[in-house]
């Protein structure tokens, strides 16, 4: 070998190898530091990439665990909440059961009607009040709109009369000539609207002879009709015409008011003035109530109901002169497509179960307030069966019955809603013994309802506990997996970092070593 001194071949080797080593020795330490054997994609890139999309599912089903355990407190507290109402409806079926009982006086139904209201008070507060995390759980509803088949308000067919011998309004005169509304000192007509005049009328037989019927009002200025028109078939009232809210049109304006349950005049006057408030959603508040409300029935001369409560009057206003009431109709209804709500009873909310957007799971919370567990025809509520609902094959005991009896009879034993609609008063659904008796159908019904309610949130509840276990076990064999491909075999990697230390140590020896060569080569010169 040839004896230099301007390079240092052995030198430049040794260093080589000791930077080798060097290198490999600081992976070693990496790796034995944190205790993955694939630290970043330099490492292994493949292993890298699977290990990271690993690590983003593993986040991922935690949260979706966390999320099935609180869908399960959410579900539970629902349950709870329906477990307390059922114990209430029990009493209610207890006091239900004294005031059919003919050793109970009439006095004493008086005082069970008070408890029975308080129960039911509280059935209600339960119903309103319970909530997580700010959610309503037991008072929502689900509502959707179908076009069906029935009559729509035609503008354009002229002013109709009513028949002679109904007069819609005390102001209107017998004749049924036109009113004009006197003006008050600040120049704008008001007057109080008084429907004392149907009531009045012996003949007439209320509801079913105010259907068709009704009244008009006429604005001087623009000439826009907005007409009153009763539905003795309905509980609910529709708004036909421009929106509240277009304050130029002077298109004419119809409120279809549902008179099914007017049985005074305050009845009409209060389904009148909450068939402006629920159609327009303009207004402070429905009647009956303890103070002054109001409502918009047109807006392009701020027509309103305003309501005193002081003095128990509904007024009629409008800003500035100018308004006419006229004893009848302007237009009438014409066979056509019209919106009907249908309210389901259960409102659905939806708990994320797995890391991809589409896999989420369905829950649903049942509403039990208590215009569901005594369901009336004006909340629209979609809960009579269909065709497909009852059973293809009849239980034992329906064979001798007829399809009509079979079907009564499989609504009062297995079907979940409410079979009637209550008609009655539940401020007074125990005062009399035949009141009681026809009572004990719809609290029996409303238990019913109530534990199929508690049923499905009981088993929702279980759904959510399975689906943690799951989550659980899947969030565990992916870490497994993760771990296989990222974790370090700390005693194969400590083998390995004593190897590079040692490797090190020689290489630093050695390198010591060769740079004593040139020194040697100086012994030929002296």
């Amino acid at each position: 070998m040839a004896m230099t001194i301007r390079n240092n071949r052995g030198a430049m080797k040794a260093l080589g190898q000791l930077k080798k080593n060097d290198s490999a020795l600081g992976k070693q330490l990496q790796k034995v530091s944190t205790g993955m054997k694939t630290n970043n994609a330099g490492d292994d890139a493949s292993g890298y990439s699977i290990s990271e999309r690993m690590r983003a599912k593993i986040r991922a089903l935690s949260q979706c665990n966390d999320n099935a355990s609180k869908g399960k407190n959410m579900l539970d507290l629902a349950s709870a909440t329906v477990d307390k109402q059922v114990e209430l409806m029990r009493t209610l079926f207890t006091i239900t059961m004294k005031a059919s009982d003919d050793t109970y006086t009439d006095s004493d139904r008086a005082i069970l009607q008070k408890e029975a209201s308080q129960t039911m008070d509280q059935i209600e507060l339960l119903a309103q009040d319970t909530t997580y995390n700010g959610i309503q759980l037991l008072n929502q509803r689900t509502t959707t709109i179908r076009m069906e088949d029935g009559l729509v308000f035609e503008p354009t067919s002229g002013y109709v009369k009513n028949p002679d011998g109904f007069v819609a309004l005390s102001q209107i005169p017998s004749s049924g000539a036109d009113y004009s509304v006197p003006k008050e000192s600040n120049g704008s007509n008001d007057i109080v609207i008084d429907f004392d005049s149907i009531f009045n009328n012996a003949s007439l037989n209320i509801p079913a002879d105010l259907h068709g019927k009704g009244f008009s009002l006429q604005c001087q200025a623009c000439s826009q009709f907005v007409t009153f028109y009763f539905d003795a078939n309905s509980y609910s009232s529709t708004r036909f015409g421009p929106e509240v809210s277009d304050s130029s049109s002077r298109q004419p304006i119809c409120y279809k008011v549902g008179v099914a349950g007017v049985q005074t005049a305050k009845d009409l006057e209060a389904a009148v003035f909450n068939a402006v408030y629920d159609t327009t959603g303009v207004g402070t508040g429905r009647l009956p109530s303890n103070s002054d409300v109001s409502t918009q029935i047109a807006l392009i001369h701020s027509v309103q109901f305003k309501y005193d409560a002081s003095a128990g009057q509904l007024h009629l206003y409008k800003q500035s002169s100018g308004l006419t009431l006229k004893n009848g109709l302007m237009g009438d209804f014409i066979p056509g497509k019209i919106p009907v709500p249908y309210n389901d009873p259960k409102q659905y909310l939806h708990i994320q179960s797995w890391d991809r957007g589409s896999q989420n799971t369905m829950i649903e919370l049942p509403n039990t307030t208590l215009s569901m567990i005594f369901p009336d025809a004006k909340e629209h509520w979609n809960i009579q069966p269909e065709l497909k609902d009852y059973p293809k094959e009849w239980p034992a005991g329906y064979e001798n019955l007829t399809i009509a009896e079979k079907q009564r009879k499989w609504l009062e034993d297995t079907w979940q809603y409410p079979a009637d609609i209550v008609t009655m008063d539940l401020n007074n659904c125990v005062t009399t013994r035949e009141r009681a008796n026809k009572f004990l159908e719809h609290v029996n019904q409303g238990i019913k309802y109530l534990l199929a309610a508690n049923t499905t949130l009981g088993a929702q509840s279980a759904r959510m506990e399975f689906m943690s276990a799951n989550l659980t076990t899947a969030t565990e064999q992916t870490q497994a997996s993760e771990s296989t491909i990222r974790d370090a075999n700390m005693a194969k990697e400590m083998t390995e970092y004593t190897k590079s230390n040692v490797l090190m140590q020689a290489a630093q020896s050695m390198l010591a070593q060769a740079n004593q060569s040139g020194s040697n080569v100086l012994s030929l010169l002296q």
